[in-house]
């Protein structure tokens, strides 16, 4: 945990799928953090996820790159990852990048649950 200093986000096992939501500013230091925490848990058979972005008012491009990798691992390991209710503030940063067409991008947790249980 960076010292002194709430997490930005928080993860939690939702059934079989890993549920992070994005609290905050995800800033470099906690975008490593998240990402190497991800992927353990990726190394240890949880292969879906749920990032919401609802409360989300900045992600540095270190996380942004970090998410292109996470999507590609998933994708060899036959996972899946949803992005949920992504703020405008996000959607126009994916849009303006270009790689909003990576991801399967859902309005709500509730239709991104449903995409992963429909898809499995």
């Amino acid at each position: 945990m960076i010292q002194g200093r709430k997490m930005a986000y928080n993860i939690e096992r939702k059934n079989d799928v890993i549920y992070i939501a994005i609290e905050d500013r995800l800033e470099i230091e906690e975008s490593e953090i998240l990402e190497n925490e991800i992927n353990q848990r990726i190394d240890q058979g949880d292969l879906y996820l749920v990032i919401n972005f609802a409360h989300a008012t900045y992600l540095s491009s270190l996380f942004l790159r970090a998410l292109i990798r996470l999507i590609e691992k998933l994708n060899t390991e036959k996972g899946i990852l949803v992005l949920s209710s992504l703020s405008d503030n996000i959607k126009r940063i994916f849009s303006i990048m270009e790689i909003d067409k990576l991801f399967v991008i859902k309005k709500t947790d509730e239709e991104s649950f449903l995409y992963i249980n429909e898809t499995v």
